[in-house]
């Protein structure tokens, strides 16, 4: 036995056995052991550790746990600190919460946390595709090293590390735009006061440079002629070989251009939905006889579905970005003409052949293009303009094709008469 000199009770010591074998009863009740360690025992069977002490003249109650989670002996080392740190003037429970909202506000402060709330607030707002590439950068490459890192700890040293493991493996253009992502996510945790500096912004020369990638493109109206016969004599499927002319013709990217959705079809004008567009805005792309030629030609074979070039196996599904690059390749193009480089084919030909004006290419391109007042242009604008652009765009390949086929067709006359 032992006297509980704060509370002036006497006590018997639980055991071990005591505490186990203690039953419930109609009402909760208390075995204590002793300067105010008590555990409590309810109706329901439930055991809980408490310790009862005063502060400022004040009773109050601390849990420690329930029982057989916190043991007899545990149950006695939390009581001994917190008897600790009465004694030394202080409320352990007040400590507590102290504790758990200091945790709390820690966890509210770390990189995953930052990262989570500028996607819902910023990257939201981003084309799908950027949204898709940004977080499985984040998701794969920085939050396994910084997820817990309260962001305003995290230096350029710390972040370097974590980039220097990307260019280790070779993927440099990921290092680059694993940088730029985190630099964002720093600098909206200094927007709304997380953090103080966005150390991204200290690595700007310290990685290196991946080669400038160029997508390979014929850029000359003689190089281009005899591709545009070898698409017109292109023997594989009627589906893919329309998605070729459309990718000539409306100066899309392949993405675009293999997802083509007959709802967006509009009389005659293609409207691409601001979600699937870099810009964010709605592009307006007005089809040129040729095109809609095709697409009055294709809509009886996919018009009942989703896609204009909806996969030949599988209707519910968008034909393939790889499947026009499997087509150029197999007509002996590799590493000379890709799809998408079929932009720059028209963005030069447009410029440097016909002599049409760039910021209207641009936009058709779908590129941001601003005034000489740095003001954007709306996505309305110059609609007639660009409608003849597109117009003497198709015209054009049409009797290049025209030329580049006779002019095949009298060099093979040339040889046979030989």
């Amino acid at each position: 036995m032992l006297r509980d000199h704060f509370f002036d009770e006497v006590i018997m010591k639980l055991t071990d056995t005591k505490v186990r074998e203690a039953k419930p009863r109609a009402g909760h009740y208390k075995l204590f052991d002793g300067r105010g360690l008590f555990i409590l025992v309810k109706n329901n069977g439930t055991k809980s550790w408490r310790y009862k002490y005063r502060v400022n003249g004040k009773e109050k109650s601390l849990s420690l746990g329930l029982y057989p989670n916190v043991s007899l002996k545990d149950a006695r080392k939390k009581h001994q600190e917190a008897r600790r740190q009465v004694e030394d003037g202080s409320d352990p429970s007040a400590i507590r919460r102290e504790t758990k909202l200091s945790k709390q506000a820690t966890a509210a402060n770390t990189f995953g946390a930052i990262w989570e709330e500028w996607r819902d607030v910023r990257l939201c707002s981003k084309a799908s595709a950027t949204i898709k590439r940004n977080t499985s950068i984040v998701t794969n490459h920085l939050l396994p090293s910084l997820k817990s890192r309260p962001v305003s700890d995290i230096g350029p040293v710390e972040l370097l590390a974590v980039l220097r493991k990307l260019e280790g493996v070779g993927t440099l253009e990921t290092a680059k735009k694993a940088r730029s992502i985190a630099g964002q996510i720093f600098r909206y945790a200094i927007a709304i006061g997380k953090a103080d500096r966005d150390p991204s912004a200290d690595l700007r020369d310290a990685l290196r440079s991946a080669p400038v990638k160029h997508y390979p493109a014929v850029t000359s109206p003689e190089a281009l002629g005899p591709l545009l016969v070898d698409i017109d004599n292109y023997s594989g499927t009627e589906r893919v070989k329309s998605a070729i002319w459309l990718s000539l013709f409306l100066l899309q990217r392949p993405g675009n251009i293999a997802g083509m959705m007959w709802e967006d079809i509009q009389s005659d004008r293609w409207v691409i939905p601001a979600s699937k567009m870099k810009t964010r805005e709605d592009l307006i792309v007005p089809l040129a006889t040729h095109s809609l030629k095709i697409l009055e030609t294709l809509r009886p074979v996919t018009g009942n579905g989703k896609y204009v070039f909806s996969s030949a196996n599988r209707p519910s599904v968008p034909l393939s970005n790889g499947a026009i690059t499997r087509a150029l390749n197999s007509m002996g193009y590799k590493d000379i003409q890709t799809p998408h480089g079929f932009r720059a084919t028209s963005r030069t030909i447009l410029d440097e052949i016909l002599g049409l004006r760039v910021e209207l290419v641009e936009m058709q391109l779908g590129h941001k293009v601003r005034d000489v007042h740095g003001r954007a242009y709306n996505r309305t604008q110059h609609m007639l303009e660009r409608i003849k652009i597109m117009q003497t765009w198709a015209d054009y390949l049409i009797e290049l094709r025209e030329q580049a086929a006779e002019q095949k067709t009298e060099a093979w006359s040339s040889k046979s008469a030989r």
